[in-house]
């Protein structure tokens, strides 16, 4: 509505909140900065980001070039940890694709044979059997049975 205040809009003298990440040791840092009373944290990082983001005409070539040397040997060193990095990954790529493009031979499968799994026959001794004895009678049914019984027909 017109003559509203949008409450998305905030005048440029507000403080806003920002959430950096920071190192433990420039945390620790900052941290003691606070309790030697150089003033609370937001104001001290508030003035570091405007000196940071503020040029100065009047500095010494010769810190700045102290700063570009800083800052090109810290990328150098990340330079050569990514290059490190792309090397490793390169060997292992180089194993993942041999690996896929060789083919693996698949192996016969071995079927084992009776005497490898059981050793020799071995023949039963033969035996001298006697005649076998006649069985004995069995008894003679009792009751209504015995009406149907029809004896030894031998």
């Amino acid at each position: 509505m017109p003559g509203m205040p949008s409450h998305n809009h905030k005048p440029p003298t507000a403080r806003q909140q920002i959430g950096p990440r920071l190192s433990h040791e420039t945390r620790a840092r900052l941290d003691a900065a606070c309790q030697e009373g150089r003033g609370s944290v937001s104001d001290i990082v508030e003035a570091a980001l405007v000196q940071y983001l503020t040029p100065d005409e009047t500095a010494d070539p010769s810190a700045l070039f102290y700063r570009v040397v800083e800052m090109e040997t810290r990328l150098s060193k990340r330079q050569d940890t990514i290059v490190e990095e792309q090397q490793h990954i390169r060997a292992m790529l180089e194993e993942i694709l041999t690996a896929l493009h060789t083919p693996a031979q698949p192996l016969a499968p071995h079927v084992a044979t009776y005497v490898q799994m059981y050793g020799e026959i071995e023949r039963a001794p033969i035996l001298d059997v006697s005649p076998a004895l006649p069985l004995p009678r069995p008894p003679r049914p009792r009751g209504w049975r015995r009406w149907f019984y029809q004896g030894p027909t031998a």
